[in-house]
């Protein structure tokens, strides 16, 4: 099995090939580069397409292994091969065995492994895949996590549109747009449709071509809170109040994400060395910012045994030990008082769930510095 597939990459006696896996757009763009490479060697070709609305698998397959009046190769495309059942699986099987000449197959299947685990060993089994010349070849297209999504896109991007993409540009798509990928490459494609030839996708393009699919949460307004930024926070708000908000659901996200803040504040004050190696140690497979992000996180509540590959989302990439940092032990202690204070009146009818009243708090928050000293010198 292989992760990429490239065309030409496939030689000329593989006539069935089994493309599995979550990225469906490399999937979508694999299965036209085997369509195109076919076409190429054998000419014109006819492409039937299987509808299970419309006509009965068993009927399908019978027509791969019937005669045709035409001369042209017939590519059969089979999507979501992961719903057949035994006995069209046998019958799939069946008349790949036949090796009927200009007969090409391309079954797709969504899903993990385990969805993909049964087609596959009754489809192209050991035989079809190590025979010399082998007749079947598997495909795996794997969906990235979605904090892997920004380096999907910088790898991606040159191949579906001939153009560049930063890595901060990339992650900034993805957090505008979603993490959806046929919406990315949607629009990924609609970006290249307005941009000069050549000319790279930074962020100036993505906020004028793209629009917010995805649904600001309010741990997003938490994570602009902790990093101070009160310009995004109203932005933020703003995407909230354009669907209906449940206040008590945005209070409960504040409350969590500041005690996690109060409890990494506390853990580091007293365990100091955790705190300078974990700011010291930067990449990918770093044992001691491993073992420094498991004990942060823990700490806070965040992370438990078990979870280490939860760390880059949840600690490294939120940046929540640099937003702990910004705050002192009594301004966060302040910031919990008056979500406590938040949360009993919206739940009383002492505050109006509205929005004037979250973009007072959301102020108080971000200028915590201020409010602790005037208290301090009163």
């Amino acid at each position: 099995m292989t992760n990429e597939f490239e065309a030409g990459s496939f030689p000329i006696s593989i006539h069935c090939f089994v493309l599995w896996g979550e990225d469906t757009v490399s999937r979508e763009r694999a299965r036209e580069a085997i369509v195109t490479e076919i076409t190429g060697r054998e000419g014109p070709c006819i492409r039937e397409r299987s509808n299970a609305t419309l006509e009965p698998m068993a009927s399908f397959i019978q027509r791969m292994a019937a005669p045709t009046l035409f001369p042209e190769p017939r590519i059969f495309q089979l999507p979501h091969a992961q719903s057949l059942g035994s006995e069209e699986l046998a019958d799939l099987d069946a008349t790949i065995e036949a090796a009927i000449p200009g007969i090409y197959c391309i079954i797709e299947i969504d899903g993990d492994r385990k969805e993909a685990d049964p087609v596959i060993k009754k489809i192209c089994s050991g035989k079809r895949l190590k025979a010399s010349p082998p007749y079947c070849m598997v495909i795996e297209f794997s969906r990235p996590r979605d904090y892997e999504i920004g380096g999907w896109l910088v790898q991606n991007v040159p191949r579906f549109t001939g153009r560049r993409i930063a890595k901060n540009d990339a992650d900034y798509l993805a957090d505008r747009v979603g993490y959806d990928l046929d919406l990315l490459n949607s629009e990924l494609q609609k970006i290249d449709l307005s941009l000069p030839p050549g000319k790279a996708i930074d962020r100036t393009a993505i906020d004028r071509l793209t629009g917010g699919y995805r649904e600001m949460a309010p741990f997003e307004l938490a994570g602009a809170l902790g990093r101070q930024d009160f310009r995004n926070a109203l932005l933020i708000i703003d995407n909230l109040f354009s669907v209906n908000v449940y206040m008590p659901t945005v209070s409960a996200a504040l409350a969590r994400h500041f005690w996690a803040l109060f409890r990494i504040r506390k853990y580091l004050a007293a365990n100091p060395e955790t705190g300078r190696i974990f700011a010291a140690s930067k990449g990918s497979n770093n044992t001691r910012q491993t073992a420094s992000a498991m004990a942060i996180g823990k700490a806070a509540g965040l992370l438990h045994d078990g979870q280490e590959k939860r760390i880059y989302p949840v600690i490294i990439k939120s940046g929540v030990v640099d937003q702990a940092n910004r705050f002192s032990e009594r301004e966060l202690a302040l910031i919990l008082t008056w979500l406590l204070e938040f949360d009993l009146g919206i739940k009383t009818g002492g505050i109006e769930p509205e929005r004037n009243a979250l973009e007072m708090l959301c102020f108080r928050i971000v200028r915590a510095s201020t409010a602790a000293r005037e208290q301090e010198a009163q």
